[in-house]
This record gives structure tokens, C-alpha cells and sequence, in this order.
């Protein structure tokens, strides 16, 4: 059985009540794997901020400390083409838990995915902020027209900080169209 087909969740019955979770009844490998196989097929999946994006390449899986993939292309609107890393979570809230906010692996990402989403930006350890995506679409099929999860508070740029470095150029003005 291949991991499209096994979208449901375990029964409750085999997880022993002690180590039944919320929302941990999806292992984020498999987040990280539709991530791999479906992200590119999707039209756009929709940033905390409403901004769409597209995923050109999802990037190749990283194995050792960092994120989980590496030198993704995706097109942000707004941005235009933007090349860097993709970190996966079941909840945002996971990337500070994991320690990511202060480790410095981290600051190559341009893009947090994840299930449940609680702002629209998530902090780099270099001051940078990347913008977030919900997966949900991933799972469902949903029309990626649409945003998928509750959309966050919006959360503030810091001024003069970038929120994604451009596969053309840093800081590079996206032109007419974009």
C-alpha cells in the first residue's frame, strides 16, 4: 500500500490510550512525504497572509540536521520565483518546540508548512521571518483556490526584512505581473 492510500488515521483501538494525540494521528514523515508527491501537483496552496504559492519543486529531502527539504522553487505571489529551504510541521507552534527558531540550520528557510497554522509568519534565528503554509490541502484534495485552514492573525514584517530570498536575486523588485 503506498502512502496516498493511507491517508486515515490508525484506529483508535490499536493506539494505546496512554499514547493517543490530538492531531499526532498523522506522523509528520507522512506530511513530508504528500509534501514531496503532492505539493507540485497542486495549483497554489495559500500562505497565513492569503498570498498564493506555488510549488515548482518541492526540494530534495534533507537527512541530516536542518530542514526537511532542501533548495525548493516556489513561486510566492507577490515575490516571484524564490528558491530555499521547506520545514514541515503537524502545528506551527512545533518549530519552536523542535528549537528551530534559535538554531541557525533553520535560516535558509523560505517557507514553513503545516497542519494547523497560528500566524502567518514563523521567525528565523537571523531575524528573518518565513511565511506559512496549511497543508490540509495536501490531505483532502481541497480546492487550493480557497484557504484550506482558519486563516491567523496576521502577524507584522519587521521593516526591511525580507520573508523569502529571491531565486533571481535578493531584495530584487518583482516586476509587472508578479
Amino acid at each position: 500500500m503506498n502512502s496516498d492510500s493511507t491517508l486515515r488515521t490508525m484506529p483508535s483501538s490499536r493506539v494505546p490510550a496512554g499514547k493517543r494525540k490530538r492531531q499526532d494521528a498523522i506522523p509528520e514523515r507522512l506530511l513530508a512525504d504528500l509534501w514531496r508527491k503532492r505539493a507540485a501537483r497542486q495549483a497554489w496552496l495559500r500562505t497565513g497572509g492569503g498570498a498564493r504559492v506555488r510549488v515548482v519543486y518541492p526540494g530534495r529531502a534533507g537527512h541530516s540536521a536542518g530542514p526537511d527539504f532542501r533548495n525548493a522553487l516556489l513561486e510566492i505571489e507577490g515575490l516571484g520565483l524564490v528558491q530555499g529551504d521547506v520545514e514541515i510541521h503537524l502545528r506551527q507552534r512545533d518549530w519552536d518546540s523542535h528549537g528551530h527558531g534559535k538554531d541557525p540550520n533553520y535560516n535558509g528557510v523560505v517557507l514553513h508548512a503545516a497542519l494547523e497554522v497560528d500566524s502567518s509568519v514563523t521567525s528565523l534565528q537571523s531575524g528573518q521571518q518565513a511565511p506559512v503554509v496549511c497543508l490540509a490541502a495536501l490531505l483532502e484534495g481541497e480546492d487550493p483556490g480557497r484557504p484550506a485552514c482558519p486563516q491567523p492573525v496576521a502577524a507584522t514584517r519587521k521593516p526591511g526584512v525580507p520573508a523569502a530570498r529571491h531565486a533571481t536575486g535578493v531584495g530584487r523588485t518583482p516586476g509587472p505581473g508578479r
